[in-house]
């Protein structure tokens, strides 16, 4: 005979696993820093509005439960920072 849990356990279990994603995006992002803003030669000033823009993004992807949708926000959010990096270095000439 299987125990049935009351519905609220199971939120708490997907609201865990959303953070725990959260968590890990996070811990692999800034593993990967130090390497991105070297090869795009960047400041830390846009590696911290990248990395809040991309840590948002998938934030908000996950927490509305798209899971599917949650990996185009994040594509989204990488690719909009990408756009404004590259318009930021055609103003300055570099």
């Amino acid at each position: 005979m299987a125990v049935r849990l009351p519905a609220r356990w199971l939120i708490l279990g997907v609201i865990c696993l959303a953070q725990f994603a959260v968590v890990l995006d996070n811990t692999v992002l800034n593993v990967a820093i130090p390497s991105l803003t070297r090869d795009l030669d960047g400041t830390t000033a846009h590696t911290d509005r990248d990395r809040t823009a991309v840590t948002d993004a998938f934030a908000a992807g996950i927490t509305a439960g798209q899971l599917v949708g949650a990996a185009a926000v994040l594509a989204g959010g990488c690719l909009a920072a990408l756009l404004l990096r590259r318009a930021e270095r055609r103003e300055t000439g570099t």
